[in-house]
């Protein structure tokens, strides 16, 4: 029995073993190359992680993750935010170390 061709089933497999629910792309320094993040899960400790990770320092000297649109506003970063992202967005990252406790905050601008 045949329930579906062979493109449609490819996409099915992959839908069914995702592992992923999103993929975002950073860049820590402008003019560079672009890193894939995938996102298993809508979480702002995952993506400190992965950030931590690209950046070489410890995840919890990250105090907070911020979005800078456009229009220069800084948003902060939480797991409902992470929602709202764009599959497959651009992000230009930049550590602010400027805090007297020694933690960092990640800027994250749109490209």
């Amino acid at each position: 029995m045949k329930l579906c061709g062979f493109v449609d089933g490819m996409r099915l497999y992959n839908t069914l073993h995702k592992r992923f629910l999103k993929i975002i792309f950073i860049s820590f320094e402008e003019g560079t190359a672009y890193y894939p993040v995938f996102l298993e899960e809508y979480s702002v400790a995952h993506l400190k992680d992965h950030i931590a990770e690209k950046f070489s320092i410890e995840s919890s000297l990250i105090s907070s993750v911020l979005l800078k649109h456009k229009n220069e506003n800084l948003l902060v970063v939480h797991d409902t935010v992470l929602e709202t992202i764009n599959n497959e967005e651009f992000f230009i990252a930049t550590k602010d170390e400027s805090a007297a406790d020694g933690s960092i905050k990640i800027i994250m601008k749109h490209v």
